[in-house]
Order: C-alpha cells, then sequence, then structure tokens
C-alpha cells in the first residue's frame, strides 16, 4: 500500500511512481495487490491517473476534514485504512507531510 496526497497529477506521478512498489512485489512472491491511497476532499477522480502509474487498486479517502492537510486526521484515515486491509508493506513518499504523518500513524499501529 502507498500513500499519495492530490495536489496536481505531477506529484502523484512522482510519488507513487518511485515507490518501487513492483519491485517490492515481486520480491514478496507477487502475491500482494499494489494498492494506492489518495487522501482529500474530492480526490476519486485521481484514481484513473494512479491505475496508469501502476496500482492495481486505489482506494480514495474523501472527507471535508482532509481538504488541507493535518497530522492527525491524515493518521487516523490510514490507521483505520491499514487496521481493515492488513498491507504487508505501507510505503510514504519522502514529502514533508508524508514525513510528518508517517510516524504518527506507525505508532499508532505500533509498528
Amino acid at each position: 500500500m502507498g500513500i499519495c496526497r492530490a495536489r496536481k497529477r505531477r506529484s502523484l506521478r512522482d510519488h507513487f511512481r518511485t515507490a518501487k512498489s513492483h519491485d517490492l512485489k515481486a520480491k514478496l512472491g507477487g502475491k500482494d495487490e499494489i494498492t494506492a491511497v489518495v487522501l482529500g476532499d474530492n480526490v476519486a477522480h485521481f484514481a484513473d491517473t494512479l491505475y496508469a502509474y501502476g496500482a492495481e487498486k486505489v482506494i480514495a479517502a474523501e472527507s471535508d476534514n482532509l481538504k488541507e492537510y493535518s497530522a492527525r486526521p491524515y493518521a487516523t484515515v490510514l490507521t483505520d485504512l491499514c487496521n481493515k486491509y492488513l498491507p504487508s508493506i505501507f510505503l510514504f513518499p519522502a514529502s514533508p507531510q508524508c514525513r510528518d504523518v508517517a510516524p504518527r500513524a506507525m505508532c499508532e499501529l505500533l509498528t
């Protein structure tokens, strides 16, 4: 599972394509599904772009609370998604927001 914060199509490409998700999938035996998670308000339209960049599944978490970045709501949504889908690996891009939210989500997941 990988996360993308939707702002524009170029940032989605940079974040998702560089995740090396297909390499990791192969190393894990090829059974895991490459899932992209996009957070924000009105972001479902980015699904086609993420499929084009290699996602096999896209989860669009949409809410007014996710319109502007805030670490707590983002971490809560990511934690809930991890608990629901149980990914074997969760990748975050090296953006400032993801460097902020990743440790919060991982602490909530006790990883």
